[in-house]
């Protein structure tokens, strides 16, 4: 005979605990218990049409906007994005010419 396996639910993102259909909530490809679906910073409980995730982290749209769009850049990021960090765009040289040329209006 067959040993049974119990726990076979997948378990929720945040509490690691499992999840049943009855209390499930998927988003982006994760699951979570409809009350641990919440924003990381003030703890309100969250709908899918109104979070803003950064970093895996959940936020609400108040929330987000306070941390990372206050400043108007996001230097709160703790993870790099592969691709992102590499060298800065540089304006032409002035030794080149910039490969433009010169035009003069002789009136």
């Amino acid at each position: 005979m067959p040993k049974l396996k119990f726990g076979g639910a997948p378990k929720c993102r945040v509490c690691q605990k499992s999840v049943y259909a009855m209390e499930m909530l998927k988003y982006d490809g994760y699951v979570y218990h409809k009350n641990c679906f919440q924003c990381l910073e003030c703890k309100s409980v969250l709908r899918p049409s109104a979070v803003a995730m950064m970093s895996g982290d959940l936020y609400c749209k108040v929330c987000f906007k306070k941390k990372f769009k206050a400043r108007g850049k996001y230097d709160d990021i703790s993870k790099v994005i592969p691709g992102t960090q590499g060298k800065k765009a540089q304006a032409p040289s002035k030794k080149s010419g910039g490969g433009q040329k010169k035009m003069y209006n002789l009136r």
